[in-house]
């Protein structure tokens, strides 16, 4: 097995690409061509700790905090999430709902929206783990599974000609030692848009609400209960050679050719944390679905929208029903969704009110390449509000 451990994912992500480059075996599935390693265990020594920062390399962390949260909702719309990321469609096989979502599978294991089968017994896994490990803090039978046979199977993916199928398959908690540990198996990982793109933000963000729910669930040997490692155990782990994301490992490569340092993680005093009880989480959900979504998902956001929006969330927390990352999550969507309506100024103002921290700096990373498309007079302006503001970021950190 290939082994790799640290608390910085972006020289992990440097160090396996490097691996997956010299020593991968070249394999062509489904006519494909890939280099593998398997099988393979990348521990995440801090799980909060779940941004990258490898040079060239362009993620979209609105998207991945989006993702995140409408997992841990479990709330299965392929059209929502399309709106963080619009590839994403491609991945529905009726453009309304996912097959293989983690998000319903986790949270009503036994339904699946597409095919219509929906059971008022379906079972919240996450509930369940949660409620294993208040019972018996040294319990091994906290686990909750996300691939399921009765519909990622030949019939679906071969006859039907399904998109999307499961590549996670199983996560197992533990508590020991006075720390949360996970574990996740997977059949199946691509480095760029799976382990590194999308995996290490979803489960970290699971892993962190479980602790979050033991630690303020009022029994006191949780009371200081901590964040454990996080395993992603991957029975293949990839990298395209001529498609899917082939010119991201070409690009970083040749970067780091002449530029052998890899950039440090960091962590801020502000960096927005999970700290709620299991009712408490669920208040922040149902009031963001109840009400805050309205404002996110219009096609034309006003000022006065995001005067109401923020005065709900202000309401919320006042009530102590509003999750502190949950809200810094909510706050990012925004301003994405204003990004994506060329709504510059405001949303400048909605990324100032959120606290300087890891994402934050990938948010203006991103941010950048939609000014450098503007026009020349649009674009000095813009510029300058984003230099003020990495400037007063960096004298920060």
């Amino acid at each position: 097995m290939y082994t790799f451990s640290g608390d910085n994912p972006t020289t992990l992500y440097k160090e396996i690409l490097d691996k997956l480059y010299k020593e991968g075996d070249e394999l062509s599935p489904r006519g494909k061509l890939i280099k593998e390693l398997r099988p393979v265990s990348i521990e995440y020594t801090n799980p909060y700790n779940r941004t990258t920062f490898l040079a060239t390399r362009r993620i979209n962390p609105f998207f991945q905090l989006a993702e995140s949260f409408q997992i841990i909702s479990g709330i299965n719309d392929a059209k929502w999430l399309s709106m963080f990321n619009a590839n994403m469609i491609n991945f529905s096989d009726d453009g309304k709902t996912y097959n293989a979502f983690y998000g319903e599978r986790l949270r009503h294991w036994g339904n699946n929206s597409p095919k219509g089968v929906l059971s008022e017994k379906a079972l919240d896994q996450l509930y369940d783990v949660y409620k294993r490990i208040l019972e018996d803090k040294d319990t091994r039978q906290a686990m909750a599974a996300i691939g399921n046979p009765t519909f990622d199977n030949y019939e679906y993916l071969n006859v039907e000609k399904g998109k999307d199928i499961a590549c996670n398959l199983y996560i197992t908690f533990k508590v020991r030692n006075n720390k949360l540990h996970m574990v996740v198996f997977n059949r199946s990982n691509d480095l760029h848009w799976g382990a590194m793109g999308a995996n290490i933000v979803q489960f970290s963000t699971i892993q962190e609400t479980m602790c979050s729910w033991l630690r303020n669930s009022g029994k006191e040997e949780f009371n200081n209960l901590e964040l454990g490692s996080y395993h992603q155990i991957a029975d293949s782990l990839h990298i395209y050679m001529d498609s899917y994301g082939a010119d991201i490992s070409e690009k970083v490569l040749k970067y780091y050719e002449n530029n052998p340092y890899v950039e440090p993680n960091f962590e801020t005093v502000l960096e927005p944390r999970i700290n709620s009880s299991y009712e408490k989480f669920t208040k922040s959900l149902d009031h963001y679905w109840g009400s805050l979504d309205w404002y996110i998902t219009k096609e034309n956001i006003t000022l006065a929208d995001i005067s109401n929006f923020m005065n709900r969330m202000n309401l919320y927390k006042k009530q102590g029903e509003m999750d502190n990352y949950l809200a810094f999550t909510f706050k990012s969507m925004m301003c994405y969704r204003l990004i994506k309506q060329h709504k510059y100024n405001e949303a400048f103002m909605v990324l100032n009110l959120i606290d300087d921290c890891q994402f934050k700096v990938l948010m203006l990373y991103f941010l950048k390449a939609f000014i450098n498309k503007m026009d020349d007079a649009t674009k000095e302006e813009f510029t300058t509000k984003y230099n003020d503001l990495v400037e007063t970021l960096v004298f920060y950190l």
